[in-house]
């Protein structure tokens, strides 16, 4: 049901891609299809650099290389340098 929702009625665009070094979305919501004007055929395998205006694929990439760097740097008090729980809930 939730992914129905998702794929048909969400109020946002939602997007995926592949971790491949030229990224292809691998799936797009109907909102995306819409905002876009493309069909699903037409998003899906479609590589995600052309997702940007020529004028805006700069900022695009820029955007790109953000998400995929690792984070260097946390907050003071940041679970996640508290150790993550295991399986068995104690901190590693």
């Amino acid at each position: 049901m939730a992914a129905r929702w998702l794929h048909d009625r969400a109020p946002f665009g939602l997007l995926a891609h592949d971790t491949s070094a030229d990224p292809f979305f691998v799936h797009a919501n109907s909102r995306a299809w819409e905002r876009f004007g493309c069909s699903w055929g037409e998003f899906v395998g479609m590589p995600s650099r052309l997702s940007a205006r020529p004028d805006g694929r700069r900022d695009r990439d820029a955007f790109a290389r953000g998400v995929r760097a690792p984070l260097r740097h946390r907050l003071p008090g940041d679970p996640c340098r508290q150790g993550r729980p295991s399986l068995l809930g104690q901190r590693t």
